[in-house]
């Protein structure tokens, strides 16, 4: 009987193969090691953790609305937008297109609302002294006529009453500084005895 021939240069690859598998092994391994090396970062808020210069605006978690200061109704949220009434336009969201200054801009539509006022509520202020976060508020250019009503808005952090910014009937963004400290929940309180053509929107942007 005859023994099978073993091709030198096939064990030959295959020992290579081998080889190389191993390295390729000892190297993820090295690499592993390295990673669990690093020190994991310890912060009491996750804002800690953002690199030097990162700006965080609060983001938009629920809205009521209130009338004369009454037990608040919360407006139902439906597609990312919060409806506080049955009007096409009468909810809080995002809105895109709107026309501040003759360019098209993105911000928080929040139409005021006849003998209501609209209760925004934010997630958690954060601000460090010396830390500025800019509240900017603006009416569609389409709205505006010069003789049209004001648009209030009380600035409330935690529980307490920090400003009270007044939108006039002009073109382009107006700007109140919310300065540090200051550290609580973030609530605007949007209103307007005329609410006519109050195409009003704000941004939160750090300063």
């Amino acid at each position: 009987m005859t023994s099978p021939t073993i091709d030198s240069s096939t064990t030959r690859k295959e020992s290579e193969r081998k080889a190389l598998g191993a390295l390729f092994a000892i190297i993820a391994l090295l690499s592993l090691l390295d990673w669990a090396a690093v020190a994991t970062p310890i912060a009491k808020d996750w804002r800690d953790l953002l690199p030097d210069n990162t700006s965080t605006a609060p983001t938009l978690l629920a809205v009521e609305t209130s009338t004369n200061g009454g037990k608040p109704t919360p407006c139902p949220e439906v597609d990312g937008k919060f409806e506080c009434a049955k009007n096409s336009w009468a909810y809080v969201g995002t809105r895109r297109g709107m026309n501040v200054s003759g360019t098209q801009q993105t911000c928080t539509w929040a139409h005021p609302l006849a003998k209501k006022a609209l209760i925004i509520k934010h997630s958690p202020l954060a601000l460090d002294d010396g830390e500025v976060l800019l509240l900017e508020t603006a009416l569609d250019d389409r709205a505006v006529s010069g003789r049209g009503g004001a648009v209030d808005v009380n600035v409330v952090v935690g529980e307490k009453k920090i400003a009270r910014h007044t939108h006039r009937d002009k073109r382009g963004w107006q700007t109140l500084e919310i300065t540090g400290p200051r550290d609580g929940a973030l609530t605007l309180e949007v209103s307007a005895k005329n609410t006519g053509r109050r195409h009003f929107c704000y941004r939160l942007r750090a300063k």
